[in-house]
């Protein structure tokens, strides 16, 4: 019924049935187009081989990522710290094909270049780079005096590919949550390494830390980045969480039964009581860390600790002879050394010791320092040496002067740099790891880091500038 100016009328309504767009929508329509060509495709699936199978699946889940990366190349940043640390192809050989971690890299560069050019901005370059990309060169000045060139050839491409995401990263990790973000994810992956290697005896697997020595050392580079963060942080879960780092570090290098590993620990032990301001609490936690350990070391531990001393013995005198044929190497190849990752292959002809030469081919120099002098000789050994130096001189000003922003943040997360490379050249010491990714990772983050505090700093300055003028 209407009504219209006080009359009322009936109104016939006819009665109607409910039609097909009652009940089925666009929506409906869509979803089961859907379903028919999943239907079809995975029937499709079975024709393909089984790299174009994976190809076709992860092509969609790549495209919203690629989407993803190329709005924010900090996206693709972190992509690649997640691949390059947790590396899943080494547990899902599947992957290793569709080349993921290329992918990334090419994507991530992309994203950032069309950012350069839409905003306009300039690159972020500092003398620390033209180091990094001078040792890049050596390498590939090598490859022409390695005996092995595909070897030197291989290694030298992915220095250069990791110099190229040391540059995005610098540029695009623009502020204190950024790099936060990166350490976490860092943590993160080396607590689910330290966890699982509590459980299998020091055994993870992987490419990056397969080796016991190995796995010890990427824990001991994390360490001080637990300490630190525990120490300042603010929250009860923040301090838990970081808490449960440390202890889940610890253990994890207990369970390796690395020599190199214990000395590293020392090393980051020692240097995080020196940096802390809070001695009595990092007292405390060293001790309550100290009380773990002689509780979940085995006595076999402790005797492989105390090995150490036999320095005319066994592996120590071997490792001399290493050493030793290092020296020697360099001697004949004073200017860009053997070639990037060929030592090893010309163990056999510098090899003076106990054991025999003939067995010595393809051998390591037990030493990073070792191998960087003999493979890339004296331009590389000062362009590595060099950036040691650029890395701790900025944190150090960093640690002094950053905290000026009333922010304590930059000085805490410069100490854990700095212990973190102190740990990597202490436990390393025995190791030949010129070109694993950790270090190169510290000092990615120590440069993103001085460039965030140039510019809080500059900030800083500019305000109080204003404020005297206003005056």
């Amino acid at each position: 019924m209407i009504y219209d100016r006080g009359d009322i009328f009936s109104v016939r309504t006819e009665s109607r049935k409910p039609g097909f767009r009652q009940y089925i929508g666009q929506k409906h329509i869509i979803l089961a187009i859907l379903v028919v060509l999943s239907i079809v495709l995975g029937l499709a699936l079975t024709l393909f081989r089984e790299k174009f199978q994976y190809v076709l699946i992860l092509a969609v889940p790549a495209a919203i990522v690629g989407i993803i990366i190329m709005r924010n190349p900090f996206i693709g940043i972190s992509f690649f710290y997640i691949y390059e640390f947790a590396r899943p192809d080494n547990f899902f050989p599947s992957l290793r094909p569709l080349r993921i971690a290329i992918i990334i890299q090419v994507v991530t560069l992309l994203a950032w270049i069309f950012q350069l050019i839409i905003h306009k901005k300039s690159v972020r370059w500092d003398k620390f780079n033209w180091a990094y990309l001078f040792f890049v060169g050596v390498m590939a000045a090598g490859v022409m005096n390695a005996e092995i060139y595909g070897y030197a050839l291989d290694y030298t491409q992915e220095m250069f590919s990791a110099f190229v995401i040391f540059t995005i990263a610098i540029n695009v990790t623009d502020s204190f949550r950024r790099i936060r973000t990166l350490v976490n994810i860092l943590l993160l992956i080396h607590l689910y390494f330290a966890i699982k290697g509590v459980i299998t005896g020091g055994f993870v697997g992987g490419s990056l830390m397969g080796d016991e020595n190995d796995f010890a050392l990427a824990l001991n580079v994390m360490i001080p980045f637990a300490f630190f963060f525990f120490l300042n942080a603010r929250s009860r879960i923040a301090k838990t969480f970081y808490f449960i780092l440390l202890i889940a570090f610890l253990l994890g290098v207990i369970s390796s039964m690395s020599r190199g590993g214990w000395l590293g620990l020392v090393v980051v032990v020692i240097y995080c009581m020196i940096k802390s301001k809070q001695k009595l609490r990092s007292f405390a936690i060293v001790v309550l860390l100290g009380l773990i350990a002689i509780l979940f070391a085995p006595q076999q531990y402790w005797d492989e600790v105390e090995s150490i001393k036999n320095t005319g013995e066994g592996t120590a005198q071997i490792r001399k002879d290493y050493w030793m044929a290092a020296v020697r190497m360099y001697i004949d190849n004073p200017i860009v050394g053997v070639g990037a990752a060929n030592g090893g292959f010309r163990m056999p002809e510098y090899y003076e010791g106990r054991l025999e030469t003939a067995t010595q081919w393809g051998r390591t120099f037990h030493g990073t320092l070792p191998q960087v002098l003999a493979e890339l000789g004296t331009l590389g050994m000062g362009a590595y040496l060099l950036m040691v130096f650029f890395a701790f001189k900025y944190m150090v000003w960093v640690g002094r002067r950053c905290p000026e922003t009333g922010d304590e943040y930059p000085s805490s997360l410069a100490n854990s740099i700095m212990g973190a490379m102190l740990g990597y050249f202490a436990t390393s010491a025995f190791l030949s790891t010129a070109y694993y990714p950790q270090l190169w990772t510290l000092y990615t983050l120590a440069i993103c880091l001085t460039f965030v505090c140039r510019e809080r700093m500059s900030a800083t300055t500019d305000v109080k500038d204003t404020s005297r003028i206003a005056e």
